[in-house]
């Protein structure tokens, strides 16, 4: 579960444990894991990442998506520093952590729809 998730037990969401669990009881299903570890998959994605220019930053708690015209374009730190892409912003957070640093980015419906739908659905 912590693979899907990045939580513990405890925090991962039932829905996320039931489709681990569907899958691993699946006919002919077998418990795959990448050569060294999962570690390996996020040093992967982070030569991805770099190869193309971009850039990863540790250690800097975001406060806020910047948004301009229903577009990401930067992030906002709690220690007031403004990290702007020209391109796109990846984000680990869950939705709801994206609702929240969105909650004054997008005006559109679809978000606000988007929004609501996640007010019933529990963390």
């Amino acid at each position: 579960c912590f693979l899907l998730s990045g939580l513990p037990a405890n925090g991962t969401p039932t829905v996320e444990a039931a489709f681990m669990l569907a899958d691993f009881y699946s006919e002919g299903a077998v418990l795959d894991y990448p050569k060294g570890g999962s570690g390996e998959l996020v040093e992967a994605l982070a030569r991805g990442v770099t190869k193309r220019g971009g850039r990863i930053l540790l250690g800097h708690h975001v406060d806020s998506v910047l948004v301009e015209n229903n577009r990401a374009t930067g992030v906002k730190t709690s220690a007031g520093k403004v990290f702007r892409s020209k391109e796109l912003v990846v984000s680990n957070a869950s939705c709801w952590d994206m609702a929240r640093l969105l909650q004054n980015g997008l005006s559109g419906y679809s978000f606000h729809r988007w929004n609501q739908s996640l007010s019933d659905t529990p963390e």
